[in-house]
């Protein structure tokens, strides 16, 4: 089975927020997830500052993309 999510925010990033900007993906099917794949396409001036984690339920982070 395969699962598919597109989102557009339209939304400014906040500079100097620790918090930055939050989306929040809810997927109302019991799955067990074997593989994952996320395409991001960020507008920023400064993509450097840029960072993106993905966080399970459970509260567990994974950095996909982090300043540098």
């Amino acid at each position: 089975m395969e699962y598919s999510k597109k989102r557009i925010l339209k939304r400014a990033i906040p500079d100097n927020d620790p918090n930055g900007l939050i989306d929040i993906i809810k997927v109302s099917r019991d799955l067990t997830v074997k593989a994952i794949s996320v395409n991001v396409n960020v507008l920023h001036p400064y993509s450097g500052d840029i960072s993106i984690e993905l966080t399970n339920p459970d509260g567990k982070k994974k950095t996909i993309m982090s300043p540098g």
